[in-house]
């Protein structure tokens, strides 16, 4: 989701086979909606069209709906252009009329993604990170199709059985760093670094995404973290 399009433009052109495949970079033009949690279903029904099913896209008027994975299910994202995210937007706002829905913001999403423990890309899990260490080896990576770039590692990873790396999700009671990925320590011990921070509302606390070595994972879940060297705690998994 939060990869730009430049990127993508630049890995596909690299590795595409077809001599006739054109990439166009339509962000300018397009914006997702996302609904998630418990009665989505319902939702869609209000709007005018069923939910999507898994691994298909379902064109409607108010733009391509399909299954999101930005949080665990149930999510459903819809990719619209600008006439018709004022279309669903003005459907939205009957509907929160209703008592059906409420208007959240990008925020809230992340937050609700933390509490997930799903990975953004390239945030948290990009080009020097495997798929594997965010968990993404189930849905994102394919062990038997063949000629793929990568496909050794991957094969490699899977006999092996582990990465030495996972990405866990935190909560933070210290204020954000200045910079971001920011290094993690397990006393006086770099073990690992806070890829993200979204701040929570209800306390001053916030929360992330911590890349850490899996080794420490024991020690971690009982002493906590610290964005410095330091024999006290500020960072927990959730």
């Amino acid at each position: 989701y939060e990869c730009p399009a430049t990127e993508l433009i630049e890995l596909l052109e690299e590795n595409v086979v077809a001599d006739d495949v054109e990439f166009v970079d339509e962000t300018g033009d397009k914006e997702i909606i996302s609904i998630w949690e418990q009665g989505t279903e319902t939702v869609c029904g209000q709007l005018g069209f069923a939910p999507p099913t898994e691994q298909s896209f379902r064109r409607t008027e108010v733009g391509l709906v399909f299954l999101g994975r930005r949080i665990q299910p149930p999510n459903i994202e819809i990719l619209a252009n600008h006439q018709q995210s004022e279309r669903f937007t003005s459907l939205l706002a009957e509907a929160e009329n209703t008592g059906t829905v409420r208007f959240a913001d990008t925020n809230s999403l992340n937050l609700a993604r933390m509490e997930s423990g799903l990975p953004s890309i390239p945030m948290e899990i990009g080009p020097a990170e495997l798929p594997q260490e965010g968990g993404l080896d189930e849905g994102a990576v394919d062990f038997n199709k063949g000629c793929y770039l990568g496909q050794e590692v991957m094969a490699r990873i899977q006999s092996m059985g582990q990465v030495q790396r996972v990405l866990i999700p935190v909560k933070i009671d210290a204020e954000p760093p200045e910079t971001l990925p920011a290094n993690l320590f397990l006393k006086d011990k770099k073990v690992g670094s806070l890829k993200s921070y979204f701040t929570r509302d209800v306390d001053s606390s916030g929360l992330g995404m911590a890349l850490v070595r899996r080794e420490n994972l024991p020690k971690i879940r009982v002493s906590g973290l610290s964005l410095s060297p330091s024999d006290s705690s500020e960072i927990f998994p959730i």
